[in-house]
C-alpha cells in the first residue's frame, strides 16, 4: 500500500499500514496510518547532508486513499516550505 510521486527535483514515497483492533470475530481494520519519505532525484541531501526527510505516522485515517492523500499532501507542504518545521 504505497504511492510514489515526483515534485520538481524530489521524489515522494508514501506508505500506509493498517491499524488493527480486536473485535468479536477476530481482528478488524480500524484505519490506516501513513509515513512519507522525501528524497532528491539526484541523490543529494534533502536537509543538510541527510538523504531523506521522513514524515512519521500521524493520525488514523478511515480509508487507504485518505491516508495516502494525507501523506502526499504533507510531503508537498514540507517541500513548498523548504523543510521548515
Amino acid at each position: 500500500m504505497s504511492r510514489k510521486v515526483e515534485v520538481d527535483e524530489y521524489e515522494i514515497f508514501v506508505t500506509a499500514s493498517e491499524v488493527l483492533s480486536p473485535s468479536s470475530g477476530g481482528t478488524a481494520i480500524e484505519g490506516y496510518q501513513v509515513t512519507a519519505f522525501i528524497s532528491r532525484k539526484d541523490g543529494g541531501g534533502v536537509v543538510g547532508h541527510f538523504l531523506c526527510d521522513v514524515i512519521a505516522r500521524g493520525s488514523v485515517h478511515a480509508t487507504l486513499d485518505a491516508a495516502l492523500d494525507y501523506g502526499e499532501q504533507k510531503a508537498r507542504e514540507r517541500i513548498a516550505h523548504g523543510f521548515a518545521e
